[in-house]
Protein backbone atom coordinates (compact mmCIF):
# COMPACT_ATOMS: atom_id res chain seq x y z
CA UNK A 1 0.00 0.00 0.00
CA UNK A 2 2.87 2.36 0.81
CA UNK A 3 4.32 2.00 -2.71
CA UNK A 4 1.04 3.36 -4.07
CA UNK A 5 0.17 6.18 -1.70
CA UNK A 6 0.16 8.59 -4.67
CA UNK A 7 -2.29 6.48 -6.70
CA UNK A 8 -5.82 7.78 -7.14
CA UNK A 9 -8.71 5.32 -7.46
CA UNK A 10 -11.77 5.87 -9.59
CA UNK A 11 -14.50 3.22 -9.66
CA UNK A 12 -17.01 3.42 -12.45
CA UNK A 13 -18.79 1.66 -15.28
CA UNK A 14 -16.84 -0.30 -17.86
CA UNK A 15 -15.61 1.82 -20.77
CA UNK A 16 -14.03 0.59 -23.98
CA UNK A 17 -12.48 4.00 -24.64
CA UNK A 18 -9.14 4.80 -26.30
CA UNK A 19 -7.32 5.19 -22.97
CA UNK A 20 -8.36 1.74 -21.70
CA UNK A 21 -7.85 0.03 -25.04
CA UNK A 22 -4.36 1.52 -25.41
CA UNK A 23 -3.20 0.42 -21.94
CA UNK A 24 -4.76 -3.03 -22.34
CA UNK A 25 -3.17 -3.46 -25.78
CA UNK A 26 0.30 -2.56 -24.48
CA UNK A 27 -0.14 -4.97 -21.55
CA UNK A 28 -1.29 -7.84 -23.75
CA UNK A 29 1.48 -7.34 -26.29
CA UNK A 30 4.08 -7.28 -23.52
CA UNK A 31 2.75 -10.21 -21.48
CA UNK A 32 0.80 -12.36 -23.94
CA UNK A 33 1.89 -11.48 -27.50
CA UNK A 34 -0.32 -13.80 -29.52
CA UNK A 35 -1.60 -13.02 -33.00
CA UNK A 36 -5.28 -12.76 -32.04
CA UNK A 37 -4.78 -11.40 -28.52
CA UNK A 38 -6.06 -7.82 -28.73
CA UNK A 39 -7.56 -5.30 -26.35
CA UNK A 40 -10.58 -4.84 -28.60
CA UNK A 41 -11.10 -8.61 -28.58
CA UNK A 42 -10.89 -8.75 -24.79
CA UNK A 43 -13.41 -5.94 -24.41
CA UNK A 44 -15.89 -7.14 -27.02
CA UNK A 45 -15.66 -10.86 -26.27
CA UNK A 46 -14.92 -10.97 -22.56
CA UNK A 47 -15.39 -7.76 -20.56
CA UNK A 48 -18.51 -6.21 -22.11
CA UNK A 49 -21.48 -8.34 -21.15
CA UNK A 50 -25.08 -7.98 -20.16
CA UNK A 51 -25.34 -10.83 -17.67
CA UNK A 52 -23.91 -8.99 -14.66
CA UNK A 53 -22.93 -5.55 -13.39
CA UNK A 54 -19.37 -4.93 -14.54
CA UNK A 55 -17.22 -2.08 -13.25
CA UNK A 56 -13.65 -0.80 -13.46
CA UNK A 57 -11.22 0.04 -10.70
CA UNK A 58 -9.12 2.67 -12.50
CA UNK A 59 -5.77 3.57 -10.98
CA UNK A 60 -4.13 6.89 -11.87
CA UNK A 61 -1.06 8.91 -11.04
CA UNK A 62 -1.50 12.63 -11.75
CA UNK A 63 -4.34 11.78 -14.12
CA UNK A 64 -2.41 9.13 -16.09
CA UNK A 65 -4.02 5.67 -16.17
CA UNK A 66 -1.56 3.09 -14.80
CA UNK A 67 -3.92 0.17 -14.12
CA UNK A 68 -7.44 -1.07 -14.64
CA UNK A 69 -9.21 -3.82 -12.75
CA UNK A 70 -12.34 -5.23 -14.37
CA UNK A 71 -14.81 -6.64 -11.82
CA UNK A 72 -18.30 -8.10 -11.74
CA UNK A 73 -20.32 -7.15 -8.67
CA UNK A 74 -23.41 -8.87 -7.27
CA UNK A 75 -25.42 -8.50 -4.08
CA UNK A 76 -22.93 -10.30 -1.86
CA UNK A 77 -19.99 -11.11 -4.11
CA UNK A 78 -17.35 -9.60 -6.35
CA UNK A 79 -15.48 -11.37 -9.14
CA UNK A 80 -12.05 -10.12 -10.24
CA UNK A 81 -12.38 -10.59 -14.00
CA UNK A 82 -9.08 -9.14 -15.23
CA UNK A 83 -6.36 -6.66 -14.39
CA UNK A 84 -4.00 -4.90 -16.76
CA UNK A 85 -1.41 -2.25 -16.01
CA UNK A 86 1.44 -0.12 -17.29
CA UNK A 87 4.52 -2.37 -17.30
CA UNK A 88 6.65 0.68 -16.40
CA UNK A 89 4.88 0.69 -13.03
CA UNK A 90 5.63 -2.97 -12.18
CA UNK A 91 7.87 -1.98 -9.24
CA UNK A 92 4.71 -0.83 -7.47
CA UNK A 93 3.26 -4.39 -7.52
CA UNK A 94 0.05 -3.09 -9.10
CA UNK A 95 -1.64 -6.51 -9.17
CA UNK A 96 -1.22 -6.91 -5.42
CA UNK A 97 -2.36 -3.33 -4.91
CA UNK A 98 -5.46 -4.03 -6.99
CA UNK A 99 -6.36 -7.06 -4.85
CA UNK A 100 -5.81 -5.16 -1.60
CA UNK A 101 -7.99 -2.35 -2.94
CA UNK A 102 -10.73 -4.83 -3.88
CA UNK A 103 -10.57 -6.40 -0.40
CA UNK A 104 -10.93 -2.96 1.17
CA UNK A 105 -13.87 -2.17 -1.14
CA UNK A 106 -15.58 -5.44 -0.18
CA UNK A 107 -15.12 -4.74 3.53
CA UNK A 108 -16.56 -1.23 3.20
CA UNK A 109 -19.53 -2.40 1.10
CA UNK A 110 -20.15 -5.49 3.27
CA UNK A 111 -19.48 -7.82 0.34
CA UNK A 112 -18.72 -11.25 1.81
CA UNK A 113 -17.11 -13.02 -1.14
CA UNK A 114 -14.30 -11.96 -3.45
CA UNK A 115 -13.47 -14.43 -6.20
CA UNK A 116 -9.95 -13.98 -7.61
CA UNK A 117 -10.36 -16.61 -10.32
CA UNK A 118 -8.50 -19.79 -11.07
CA UNK A 119 -5.42 -20.55 -9.02
CA UNK A 120 -3.05 -22.77 -10.97
CA UNK A 121 -0.03 -23.65 -8.82
CA UNK A 122 2.37 -24.25 -11.74
CA UNK A 123 1.53 -21.00 -13.55
CA UNK A 124 3.11 -17.86 -12.03
CA UNK A 125 0.48 -15.62 -13.62
CA UNK A 126 -2.18 -17.60 -11.71
CA UNK A 127 -0.62 -18.86 -8.47
CA UNK A 128 -0.13 -15.49 -6.74
CA UNK A 129 -3.69 -15.85 -5.45
CA UNK A 130 -2.52 -18.28 -2.75
CA UNK A 131 -0.85 -15.35 -0.96
CA UNK A 132 -4.24 -13.90 0.01
CA UNK A 133 -5.78 -15.70 2.98
CA UNK A 134 -8.01 -17.17 3.96
CA UNK A 135 -8.89 -18.67 0.63
CA UNK A 136 -11.04 -21.58 -0.44
CA UNK A 137 -10.75 -23.94 -3.38
CA UNK A 138 -13.48 -25.93 -5.06
CA UNK A 139 -12.76 -29.65 -5.04
CA UNK A 140 -15.47 -31.53 -6.85
CA UNK A 141 -18.61 -29.90 -5.53
CA UNK A 142 -17.23 -28.85 -2.13
CA UNK A 143 -15.35 -25.71 -1.09
CA UNK A 144 -12.34 -26.42 1.13
CA UNK A 145 -9.98 -24.06 2.88
CA UNK A 146 -6.79 -23.79 0.85
CA UNK A 147 -3.39 -24.76 2.19
CA UNK A 148 -0.25 -23.56 0.46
Amino acid sequence: MNKNSDVELDIGPLRANAENLDLCEKFLQSRYPHKNNTARGYYSGFFLNTITSTFEFRYRIQGRLIGNGIVDIGDNWMNAVYFFFDENEARRSPGTYNILTMIDFCLKKKINYLYLGYCIKNVPAMNYKERFRPYYILKGSKWEEGVS
